[in-house]
């Protein structure tokens, strides 16, 4: 419900969760949220710890990301991300 209310339509089966006066951002499902997104995952997994070396691990593997009711997306900005390291 939380995702629907956050979503584009602000509705969970038929019904308006989030009010109607409030607005979103409406860069957020644009090319500057992956942009965000980006400087987020860096500066997360460039620093030494556990993370990093969990995204290494994963060596030239395909990351994929999914969930019940989404189909699975592959994570072409993570894959980036490794290749800084």
């Amino acid at each position: 419900m939380a995702k629907a209310a956050g979503g584009k339509s602000g509705k969970y089966k038929n019904k308006q969760l989030r009010p109607l006066n409030v607005i979103i951002d409406p860069d957020f499902f644009t090319e500057r949220s992956k942009i965000e997104m980006l400087t987020a995952l860096k500066a997360k997994f460039l620093v030494p710890g556990l993370a990093q070396d969990i995204l290494q691990a994963t060596d030239n593997a395909q990351l994929w990301h999914g969930t019940r009711g989404t189909p699975n997306a592959r994570q072409f900005i993570l894959e980036y991300v490794r290749s800084l390291i």
